[in-house]
């Protein structure tokens, strides 16, 4: 039996409440009702929700009730009305029934998948009732914060249902809405499932900064089917924070936000994913395929990373591999020094990228970093630098605009969408980018078995606002727990914190528990009624 102490039950309650989703919520639930409204008990549904996921690592509408009426200590059970007086006198305790209607009131009233027969709008509005509530609720735990950096992932996770009605594909009913896709195994292999794919805009340090600055915790989530294609609900995520009106957000005087996200978004058409972000203000950083580390024409330049070559740059320098971060140490460092020697020969950027992708560049000579005969007097200074000096620049008919302008135009192209701010495989980008692995983390921690552990089994219900919903709660849990256990670390290095923040109140000591009987709980429950 997992305990609930008094600081676990208060600190969720303090997020459902300042979350303000307790009122929303109710009014959704009773829209076009008629006749008596019925009881939904929804602040006690939330904190019993989120108490559950975070001590059982599911949530399941029995694990609740038990949290609530078993694990709950009795006295805090009358503070949130899971026990109370009947209209009789009586004492009445919560009942999985009510909170079983719940659930099927957010389904009948919040449901938008593909069995619901509604129109698009209301489709849509239904939507966005749960994604606000969700991220109300995340809200209510993020503190704010003077950094600008995120990573984005999505992971898949199996519906509970069968991927057809006729299948034995799983154990539940089937799930209309899940779809088929793939996601990584723990062996690397690509591993087939059907289900939900989880998308998290996850904090994470700027750069420069130290791990312990801030706690790696959510900001954003959203749930599509498995394999839906990731710009839309990813740009979703971004526009939210980019509007949030919540102090220490993302304001209007915030230049440029940094994102980190893997090939499986950079690979995405500039149009639809790089000129969005740019639109936005977001500066991406990302890695190249293997396929995308070679050389290409671009005006006479060589092109690799979205960014040009000079025309002279050797060829020994051209399809340059990173060995992957299980390399050993040496292999690493070699691939680092050949990627900044090459970076030698790039031409400065001087201008952009426009958010349509135009740029100014500047020739690698007149920016001090080889010698060209063709520009005056970079010879000498690269001799004496210990630079590398061209010894056959291109002849007076073949040469590109880079070797006789001071600067050249860049205009969008098929590398367009590889534009970032550091030259990608250098050191600096690799400071950078290696932050992206945050957001493994945190859905290595969603998943794990000691934590929320949200897999198969997680829910036992299907449909997309079931997924949405109960997988936002599992967002909430983890990021409540991850600025507790930031918080108290903090504490305990001597960090200036106010303990005043319910994240930050010090533990207080627990002392076990007692086994009630029928007499000594009549007694309280008569002890909490007369208070």
């Amino acid at each position: 039996m997992s305990t609930v102490t008094k600081q676990d039950v208060d600190l969720a309650a303090h997020v459902v409440d300042k979350s303000g989703v307790v009122n929303e919520l109710e009014e959704a639930l009773r829209r076009g009702a008629r006749g008596p409204r019925g009881r939904y008990n929804i602040r006690t549904f939330l904190i019993g929700a989120l108490l559950t996921i975070r001590n059982s690592g599911d949530a399941h509408l029995a694990s609740i009730h038990t949290t609530l009426t078993e694990h709950m200590p009795v006295d805090l059970q009358w503070t949130y009305d899971v026990r109370r007086k009947d209209a009789q006198g009586n004492v009445q305790v919560l009942s999985v029934s009510e909170l079983q209607n719940i659930q099927k009131r957010i389904q009948k009233k919040l449901g938008f998948g593909n069995g619901v027969d509604c129109s698009d709008d209301e489709r849509s509005t239904r939507r966005g009732v749960l994604q606000n509530v969700i991220w109300s609720l995340l809200d209510a735990t993020l503190p704010p914060r003077a950094a600008r950096s995120y990573a984005l992932d999505a992971s898949g996770i199996w519906s509970w249902g069968r991927s057809s009605k006729s299948s034995s594909n799983g154990k539940g009913p089937f799930d209309p809405d899940a779809a088929n896709g793939g996601k990584t195994a723990k062996n690397g292999q690509t591993e087939w499932f059907y289900g939900y794919d989880l998308h998290a805009l996850v904090r994470v340090r700027d750069a420069g900064k130290k791990s312990e600055d801030e706690p790696i915790l959510i900001e954003r989530v959203a749930v599509t089917p498995a394999s839906t294609d990731v710009v839309e609900p990813s740009l979703g995520l971004l526009k939210s924070v980019r509007t949030s009106e919540q102090d220490g957000r993302w304001s209007d005087d915030i230049d440029k936000i940094d994102l980190l996200v893997d090939r499986h978004y950079s690979y995405k058409a500039d149009q639809r994913w790089g000129q969005s972000l740019r639109g936005l203000g977001v500066r991406q950083h990302l890695d190249l395929r293997k396929d995308e580390t070679g050389f290409v024409d671009y005006d006479g330049m060589r092109m690799v990373g979205a960014v040009p070559h000079c025309p002279k740059t050797p060829a020994s320098l051209d399809n340059l591999r990173s060995p992957g971060p299980a390399a050993p140490i040496q292999e690493n460092e070699k691939f680092r020094d050949l990627i900044e020697k090459r970076q030698l020969w790039a031409l400065e950027r001087k201008e952009g990228p426009t958010i349509e992708g135009e740029e100014r560049y500047k020739c690698p000579a007149l920016k001090g970093t080889v010698g060209c005969p063709l520009r005056p007097g970079t010879v000498e200074v690269a001799h004496r630098a210990g630079l590398d000096v061209i010894a056959d620049p291109p002849t007076e008919s073949s040469r590109p605009a880079c070797c006789t302008q001071q600067t050249v135009t860049i205009k969008p192209h098929k590398q367009t969408k590889h534009v970032q701010e550091h030259y990608w495989g250098s050191r600096k980008w690799a400071e950078r980018y290696n932050d992206r692995t945050y957001v493994e983390g945190v859905f290595g921690e969603l998943k794990n078995r000691n934590t929320e552990c949200i897999k198969r089994g997680f829910i036992q219900t299907v449909g997309i606002e079931m997924a949405a919903f109960w997988y936002g709660l599992a967002a909430v849990s983890f990021n409540i727990r991850s600025r507790r256990r930031w918080s108290l670390d903090q504490l305990a290095a001597g960090a200036e914190i106010d303990t005043n923040d319910p994240f930050a109140k010090p533990e207080q000591p627990f002392h076990g528990l007692t086994h009630l009987t029928e007499e000594q709980l009549g007694e309280i429950d008569r002890r909490q009624e007369a208070a």
